[in-house]
């Protein structure tokens, strides 16, 4: 169980910071994913810095978190992720919720229990 939830956890970590990678290197990419427009030097600025340093800063916490069995690296990792969440949930209270903004609920709300789960399976050193 703890091998299972470990490459859980370091998926989710890679996945994070390949997208933050992706942001910093390929805005434009990260644009299109997100439906962000990239299209003068401050969009670009903008893709770059937010959501690569969201996905890349969540996704060396949760490496970091599952590398050292840490719980708190883990927590903080999932923090990030529940604000995400609350954002996608506000917006959807105030102009609707798309397929394409459940989906992304749908993954978050994995990757939080992945996260919780890993915080109360491995040992935290």
């Amino acid at each position: 169980m703890i091998w299972i939830v470990r490459g859980a956890v370091a998926l989710a970590g890679l996945f994070f910071t390949a997208m933050g990678l992706t942001a910093l290197f390929m805005p434009e990419q990260i644009g299109e994913i997100f439906q962000l427009t990239a299209n003068n030097e401050i969009g670009r600025s903008a893709i770059r810095a937010d959501l690569g340093g969201f996905f890349l800063g969540g996704g060396l916490l949760a490496l970091a978190g599952v590398v050292r069995s840490n719980a708190q690296w883990l927590g903080a990792a999932t923090l990030l992720i529940l604000i995400a969440l609350i954002g996608r949930f506000i917006g959807g209270l105030s102009g609707g919720f798309p397929e394409a903004v459940i989906q992304s609920m749908v993954i978050e709300i994995v990757l939080i229990l992945i996260l919780t789960t890993a915080m109360r399976v491995l040992p935290n050193k």
